[in-house]
């Protein structure tokens, strides 16, 4: 059974390690209901049930990565934003190694992206774009 009052979080990101210690903080810390992908293919088809027609999984934030093989994470926010008007308005945080992007952030927020934070996640990260973005 479905609880509602349950945040659903998406974590897009190609490194492994990385899904497995933020989902495992998610779940740990907030309880939340949390799917993973590490691609921008699959992060379309998580945010997007196949049938006759695409219907969009609602989901409360996504933490996607911006530096993913084949189509990065930018493209795929863009994409999702411009697609779905429902979709506007659901916070995608970068998460990134890359601490040029915060240079680079008005860049990414014409492309819909939220906010950006540099990898390391640390519980401290998390606490922040939680209670910022979920008021948790």
């Amino acid at each position: 059974m479905y609880n509602y009052n349950m945040k659903k979080i998406l974590i897009v990101d190609d490194d492994p390690v990385c899904l497995k210690l933020i989902k495992t903080l998610l779940i740990d810390n907030y309880h939340c209901e949390v799917d993973i992908v590490e691609s921008a293919a699959q992060a379309l088809h998580c945010i997007y049930e196949m049938g006759m027609e695409w219907k969009p999984k609602w989901y409360d934030l996504i933490l996607m990565d911006i530096n993913l093989p084949v189509l990065n994470g930018d493209v795929v926010t863009k994409i999702i934003k411009e697609s779905e008007t429902r979709m506007e308005h659901i916070p995608v945080i970068a998460i990134t190694v890359d601490p040029t992007a915060a240079v680079e952030k008005d860049k990414f927020l014409k492309l819909g992206i939220t906010d950006i934070v540099i990898k390391p996640i640390t519980n401290e990260k998390l606490a922040a774009i939680m209670k910022k973005y979920l008021n948790i």
